[in-house]
This record gives structure tokens, C-alpha cells and sequence, in this order.
């Protein structure tokens, strides 16, 4: 059996809540020492919370870097219109894609957000799903936009890290609230 120090907290919280019941039976009535302990024992339990902090941050960081990404991409976007000879129907189809992304990408954290703090493992599935289809464009832009600069590179294998850890985070969560 390995140690796990919240297995460790939480034994000697379930001691202090024996101990704080005896206490309050020999000096409380009986049905305020039930409410006490009801309570208490509520406060234990909600201590288990399933939900990742790690996957937390990064949706947030992942929110923030997004807001960047999306005006860095639009802006190379139009100057590749001014300086390239970027042909009319690629450019409708970049700029789509790009707000297509910006609308998946809204959805995806706001479902893998609500499901990693309700420890709803459907949210958090829809919102993995999701990450599948962001990276997919991300793709595109990195591999099959009209054309790649440098930056596009960088703004763009950044995101995939990003996608990356918070699948495996994702998923990680997921078994952990359906076990």
C-alpha cells in the first residue's frame, strides 16, 4: 500500500471528528451534537474534491494565451494580405477558420472549466473532444495556412503544448471521477 498524504489528512480528520463527537456528547443535547457532527462530517467529505487544480491553471493561462493568439494570428493574417499576393478565396478560408477556432475555443474551456470544478467527467469529455478539433485547426495553421511564417510557428506549437498537457490532464481527471 503506497502513502498518500491526503489519505493520511483525511484519516486523522476522521479521528478529530471522533473525537470532537465524544466531546460534544458528554456536553451538548443530543439532536445540536447530531447537527454538529452531520456538519462536520460534511465539511470532511467535501474535503475530497476530485477536481485538478493544475488543469485549472491551465485552462485559465490557456484563456489568456488564446486572447493573444487570436490577435497575433489575425494581424499576420491581414499583413500577410498587404504583402503577400494571398489569394481572395484562402483568405476567406483562413479568416473563417480562425473565428471558428475563437468560437470552439470559448466552448472548449468554458465546458472543460465547468466540468473540472463540478466533477462532471461529460462536460470535461466534450470539452476533450473539443481540444481534438482546436489542435486540428492549430494544425492547419502551422502546416497548411496559405502562408507560414515564423511566427505562426511558434504562436502556433506553443497552443499545441498547451492542448497537449491539458489532454492528458483531462483524461487524467476524467478517471479520476469515474472511479
Amino acid at each position: 500500500m503506497e502513502f498518500s498524504p491526503s489519505r493520511s489528512l483525511l484519516s486523522w480528520l476522521y479521528g478529530l471528528l471522533w473525537i470532537v463527537t465524544l466531546f460534544l456528547k458528554t456536553m451538548c443535547p443530543e439532536t445540536l451534537m447530531k447537527e454538529i457532527s452531520t456538519a462536520l462530517l460534511l465539511n470532511i467529505l467535501n474535503f475530497c474534491q476530485l477536481s485538478s487544480v493544475p488543469l485549472q491553471i491551465l485552462f485559465y493561462l490557456n484563456g489568456v494565451y488564446y486572447i493573444f493568439y487570436f490577435l497575433a494570428t489575425l494581424l499576420m493574417i491581414i499583413y500577410k494580405s498587404q504583402v503577400f499576393s494571398y489569394p481572395d478565396n484562402f483568405l476567406a478560408l483562413d479568416l473563417a477558420l480562425l473565428f471558428i477556432m475563437a468560437i470552439l475555443e470559448a466552448v472548449r474551456l468554458y465546458l472543460g472549466t465547468k466540468g473540472n470544478l463540478t466533477e462532471e467527467e461529460a462536460s470535461l469529455g466534450v470539452s476533450l473532444v473539443i481540444t481534438v478539433g482546436s489542435a486540428i485547426l492549430s494544425v492547419y495553421f502551422l502546416v497548411w495556412e496559405t502562408y507560414v511564417l515564423k511566427a505562426d510557428v511558434i504562436i502556433n506549437a506553443i497552443l499545441l503544448v498547451t492542448y497537449g498537457l491539458e489532454a492528458i490532464l483531462q483524461i487524467i481527471a476524467i478517471a479520476a471521477f469515474v472511479n
